[in-house]
């Protein structure tokens, strides 16, 4: 290693270093630069504002997280260190799940420190952070060499190391916010109904003497009555004729029908799913069974065409085929293809295929068939008939390979051809193979 002496200090009790003073004490910035800080000129304008407001994040912050937990839930309170005093910033209150309240006492309060660090990160990212805690195991935990006992515990540990600074112990009288946060028993519960104004309506409701031997009456302060149903766990109260409209309006909200416009060009838009596993079909005259299981269908929203062809698997690539070969060479390009967010319809091969053969991938809600309705209708009413469906389109696929092994196959299909034929359209047709 070689020394340039002309860039080295010797002796020195402080320095400057990359815009920093190390010292004996610690890091700290430089006076001039901390100058420019305090004299900093107060904003004038909107704009000047906000650079201003802006700027206090990137200043180093002293911060205190203050965690806490209960049998149902997890509390937090974060305070900002302000002339040596804390400051609080923030509280965060969670309710634990039945799956998490079944946890030990010390994987809970892990749990609570780590649900309160993924709350504030945006808030305490790259400052220094002081999490108090009063499990001293815990505490003992970030400075032990041994590994954690649990993957989650590992991967919660993991996580606090990123933000965390330095750990300290509180003793539970001392720690009053976040032990309140983390107690349900001390939450406020606020009455959204008027029920004393639902009860001024009973009064002079004359359909409520229609009710009256299905309901049980409460008294309410002062001097009021309230029929309610009780044949739930929950009282109900009977809401008069002139105030239902009122709570219609308050609960049910519902946005204006959009208009669906008409198509301006032939096979404009197509619904595309996929219908599957089905049993395995078979033909008349072929002993073996087919390996096709699942089944690609097509249908036009305007004129309620539809095609299908079956599919060995449902991957990407043999769906993408088959939609190219299927329906754009028979039809061609359409404007809108509307399909389900299944994983190969999502993949980054239809991604592209939307991109270079130009027309806009439209998903449906998640979790909402209602969306692509027609498809849906269709495969139920075509699960019991597949077979011969999927056998008239499959004469058309093997007709146009030149392979001798599938012409021999086609040969096969043929037979079943005049039924298929007669089922759907309705006439007697000949075989397409002699």
């Amino acid at each position: 290693m070689r020394l340039s002496l002309n860039k080295c200090e010797f002796f020195k009790s402080k320095l400057t270093f990359l815009g920093y003073e190390i010292s004996s004490k610690g890091i700290k910035p430089p006076k001039d630069r901390a100058t420019a800080i305090s004299d900093f000129p107060l904003p004038q304008t909107s704009q000047a504002l906000r650079r201003f407001m802006a700027y206090p994040s990137l200043i180093p912050t002293n911060f205190q997280l203050v965690t806490d937990i209960s049998s149902p839930a997890v509390g937090a309170a974060l305070y900002q260190v302000i002339d040596g005093e804390p400051t609080p910033l923030g509280f965060y209150s969670k309710k634990l799940s039945d799956t998490q309240r079944a946890y030990s006492t010390y994987d809970r309060e892990l749990l609570a420190a780590y649900l309160a660090f993924l709350h504030f990160r945006t808030l305490i990212n790259g400052h220094t952070v002081t999490l108090f805690l009063n499990q001293k195991p815990l505490v003992s935990a970030f400075h032990s060499k041994s590994p954690a006992k649990t993957d989650r515990q590992q991967r919660q540990l993991s996580v606090l190391s990123e933000y965390v600074s330095s750990v300290e112990y509180i003793r539970g009288d001392n720690n009053v916010v976040a032990d309140c946060l983390s107690r349900t028993t001390c939450a406020v519960s606020l009455d959204v109904f008027d029920l004393s104004g639902i009860a001024r309506g009973q009064e002079t409701d004359d359909e409520l003497e229609t009710f009256k031997p299905r309901l049980s009456k409460f008294n309410l302060p002062p001097n009021s009555t309230l029929w309610c149903d009780t044949s739930t766990k929950t009282p109900r109260p009977f809401v008069p004729l002139p105030l239902r409209d009122d709570a219609k309006t308050a609960h049910q909200t519902s946005s204006p029908i959009s208009p669906i416009s008409a198509p301006t060009d032939r096979f404009q838009s197509v619904h595309i799913d996929i219908v599957g596993p089905l049993p395995p079909a078979t033909l008349p005259n072929y002993p073996y069974p087919l390996p096709y299981k699942y089944l690609l269908t097509f249908i036009h929203r305007a004129t309620r065409w539809t095609e299908a062809i079956p599919l060995i698997d449902t991957t990407a690539t043999p769906v993408a085929i088959s939609f190219v070969s299927g329906w754009i060479c028979s039809f061609g390009v359409p404007l809108h293809v509307i399909m389900d967010r299944g994983s190969q319809f999502e993949s980054e091969l239809f991604s592209e295929l939307s991109s270079i053969i130009g027309f806009h991938h439209m998903r449906t809600t998640s979790y909402h068939s209602q969306a692509n309705g027609m498809n849906e209708r269709f495969h139920r009413a075509r699960q019991n008939d597949w077979c011969e469906l999927g056998a008239f389109y499959l004469k058309f696929v093997y007709m146009k390979t030149a392979c001798s092994k599938e012409v021999y196959l086609v040969s096969h299909f043929a037979v079943a051809i005049n039924s298929v034929i007669d089922v759907f359209l309705g006439v007697r047709g000949s075989s397409f193979v002699d």
